[in-house]
């Protein structure tokens, strides 16, 4: 995921110091994009990555054909995307903090809205 990275300066574990990993998540929630790993022991990496799910090798080609990745994704998009494929998921939704855009994935399609259809801006004293 490049440059996103979980700041383990703050927080290395997902035990013990409650305070730091939510003043951690709090930067990260703000700053970076993507997943953040933790070990089976607790110990988080340092590089943020993207989770696709590789289980539906057998899609038939009407569905990846569907599937494509559009400019403004991001790795939320893209996983939003991805897990929206799996059998037990009705629909993922996201919402950009940046832009404002709402999107509802389902079955690897997804329909997109961007902030001003929906009301305009919010925490408009900001």
């Amino acid at each position: 995921m490049g440059t996103n990275y979980w700041p383990v300066e703050i927080c290395q574990t997902v035990f013990g110091d409650l305070n730091g990993f939510y003043d951690a998540a709090s930067q990260v929630a703000f700053e970076a994009d993507g997943a953040v790993i933790a070990s089976i022991d607790g110990v988080l990496q340092h590089q943020m990555v993207r989770l696709k799910d590789l289980s539906h090798a057998d899609l038939d080609a009407r569905t990846e054909e569907a599937m494509t990745y559009a400019d403004w994704m991001g790795s939320r998009h893209m996983s939003a995307l991805d897990t929206s494929l799996r059998e037990d998921v009705v629909a993922t939704i996201t919402l950009s903090e940046a832009t404002g855009r709402v999107t509802v994935f389902s079955d690897g399609r997804y329909e997109s809205v961007d902030r001003d259809a929906i009301g305009g801006r919010w925490r408009v004293d900001e």
